[in-house]
């Protein structure tokens, strides 16, 4: 019963992070799909570069890229994300102490390395781009560093 377990996940307290039973999704399709993004006008600071797909609806360039389409829509159905990023972080960079407004949002790893950590004060996690989905606690204070010589992407989905 999938839909169970993730609304279990979801309703408990999360205290970091946690990977969401039993999904999984095509990394390799979702990144072969954000590859058709290059030309859209990316914002970038010194430490990350995102792209909103999804702000209350589908951007119109997303209308082609069906498989992301349908991941987030599957997903939607059970968390009340409002906005969807790529968000590559640069290599070599961290973000400050912090926390966010939105206290929870989901993540997909689609490229990532050994240096990229999120970190809480007691707690260090690293987010294979292996398929899985996260839920992670941004209510909390937290950092995230990229110690590799790659930018990480992830899509992230906000809830408010």
């Amino acid at each position: 019963m999938i839909h169970e377990k993730f609304r279990t996940s979801f309703k408990s307290s999360i205290s970091h992070i946690e990977k969401i039973p039993d999904i999984s999704v095509d990394v390799k399709l979702l990144l072969q799909e954000s590859y058709t993004l290059s030309d859209q006008d990316w914002a970038e600071s010194k430490i990350q570069t995102k792209l909103c797909i999804y702000y209350f609806e589908w951007k119109e360039f997303t209308k082609n890229m069906l498989y992301t389409r349908s991941v987030i829509d599957y997903l939607k159905q059970f968390m009340p994300f409002n906005s969807v990023y790529y968000r590559y972080v640069h290599s070599n960079t961290c973000y400050n102490w912090h926390v966010d407004k939105m206290q929870t949002c989901l993540h997909i790893p689609l490229v990532t390395n050994e240096g990229c950590k999120f970190v809480y004060d007691d707690a260090v996690f690293s987010m294979p781009a292996d398929g899985s989905v996260y839920i992670v606690n941004n209510g909390k204070h937290h950092s995230f560093m990229n110690g590799g010589t790659q930018s990480r992407l992830h899509i992230t989905m906000d809830i408010f």
